[in-house]
Formats: structure tokens, sequence, C-alpha cells
């Protein structure tokens, strides 16, 4: 076989490949101080929600898309306020575990590995769930070292309407 019927045929061959290759555009939709949203952030917190949160299922599509894009863009501003008030931030092993146990328990999962099973038929990596909840966690923990000290509880009255409910 000559070399011009060789690339012609390979020309062909990756052409018809190629026509059947799925890719979705990746453009950066929002910028936060440093931190950039693409179109794949949201399109990955979409199946991130959906797959974590069931009952979301009954919102129309439109809706999730809005509610992913929402929920992407606060957790960059989460992330970037972790980064200015921690020097090294780090969530313990044990309480990630934890925090791990507990979102999978309640759709209905019972171990660590099935949990790694299900993400991947969702299309889902892992890491990113355990970025996500780490992010989350690390927050709590900022709002509460920054709004602890206004927290006031006055005992007495915790326990009066401790008794009240009790009574009732």
């Amino acid at each position: 076989m000559s070399k011009k019927k060789f690339f012609i045929c390979l020309g062909f061959i990756l052409f018809i490949y190629n026509s059947y290759a799925y890719s979705i555009e990746n453009k950066i939709l929002v910028k936060i101080e440093n931190e950039i949203i693409t179109s794949i952030d949201i399109d990955n917190e979409y199946k991130y929600l959906l797959a974590l949160n069931p009952s979301i299922k009954n919102l129309n599509n439109d809706d999730i898309i809005k509610f992913a894009k929402k929920s992407i863009i606060q957790e960059k501003i989460k992330k970037i306020e972790i980064k200015k008030n921690f020097n090294n931030p780090n969530v313990p092993p044990e309480f990630l575990e934890q925090i791990l146990r507990s979102v999978y328990s309640k759709i209905g999962i019972e171990s660590l590995d099935n949990f790694k099973k299900y993400l991947i038929n969702k299309n889902i990596n892992f890491d990113d769930v355990k970025n996500k909840l780490e992010i989350e966690a690390l927050w709590n923990e900022l709002i509460l070292i920054k709004f602890s000290s206004k927290i006031k509880i006055d005992d007495k009255k915790l326990k009066k309407k401790l008794m009240m409910i009790i009574d009732f």
C-alpha cells in the first residue's frame, strides 16, 4: 500500500472516531479573587448534588443548575476565607471519616467502599467529595472561632425552657 493511501485511510478512521467523541465546552463563568468557576465545575457540582441529595431530583433541570452554580460559588468563597484565616488548614482524619460516614449513611449506603463504588457509578471523584466536606468542616470551625465569643447562653432561661418542654 502506498503512503498516500495509508494516510487517507488513517485520516478517514480518525475522522470517524473523532466524530463520535463527546466533549463539554469548558468556559470560565465566574472569577472570585483568584478562584475561577468553569462550566465543568458547574456540571460536576450538578452531579454531586444529585448524587448526595436525592430530594433535589424533584426540581426541574434549570433550577438544579442554578442551585449548583450558587453552591459552587459559595464553596469558592468559603475556600478563600479559609485560606485567609488558617495557616495550614486541615481536618483530623478521624473527624473526616465521621463526616463521610454520616454523608453516605444518609443516602442508605453502609460502607465507605460501597460509597466509593456509588460515586464511580455517578461519575464523581471521591477526592472531590472529600475536599468539599473538608471545606465545609473548616468553614464551620472558622464560623465557630469568629462568633463563639458573641454567643451568650443564659443557663437559667435555658433550664426554664427545657422544664416547660418536659412538662408539656
